[in-house]
């Protein structure tokens, strides 16, 4: 985790877990096994979409921030080119 660049990846594959997680066992089940009813309650479906939501939205802003990071750093690295 010693550059910025590591901290991406890694953001990115948790994120990336996050909606796996909370995104396939739901739909191999309907898909495969129970068809179009939902067995998770009131609850399961507050707590699938708040993790699909979570994992989308932390991509997105890992992304923002990772791209606002390297213009800096370009932006810094070419006015210590000037002379």
């Amino acid at each position: 985790m010693h550059s910025p660049t590591n901290c991406y990846l890694v953001s990115l594959a948790a994120a990336d877990c996050v909606v796996l997680i909370a995104s396939v066992p739901n739909e191999i089940l309907s898909y495969y096994v129970i068809g179009s009813q939902w067995i998770w309650g009131p609850i399961g479906c507050a707590i699938f979409v708040f993790l699909q939501n979570l994992g989308t939205y932390v991509m997105m802003d890992t992304k923002i921030v990772y791209k606002a990071l390297v213009v800096r750093r370009t932006e810094r690295a070419s006015c210590r080119l000037l002379p």
